[in-house]
């Protein structure tokens, strides 16, 4: 796959996820916090998954800027 549609691929995961973010979000502050709970085991913690969506956004970003190409920095100082 080349570089170009892995990059338009993390990009369109991406604004999925934040689409879903936004949406969460949005229900929420209409609705108010959605409760954490527990059943059969299984446990949802909201804010968790809040956490680690974000933190997926971040690794998306990561992911895009890297594709990207490299970085040029230019400092002016005394070494």
């Amino acid at each position: 796959m080349a570089v170009s549609a892995v990059q338009t691929s993390l990009t369109n995961a991406r604004a999925s996820l934040a689409a879903v973010i936004e949406t969460e979000m949005s229900y929420q502050q209409t609705n108010g916090p959605k409760p954490s709970y527990s059943v059969g085991g299984r446990s949802v913690s909201w804010t968790e998954w809040l956490a680690s969506s974000l933190a997926s956004l971040k690794e998306f970003d990561d992911a895009i800027q890297r594709l990207s190409g490299p970085s040029i920095f230019y400092t002016r100082g005394r070494a």
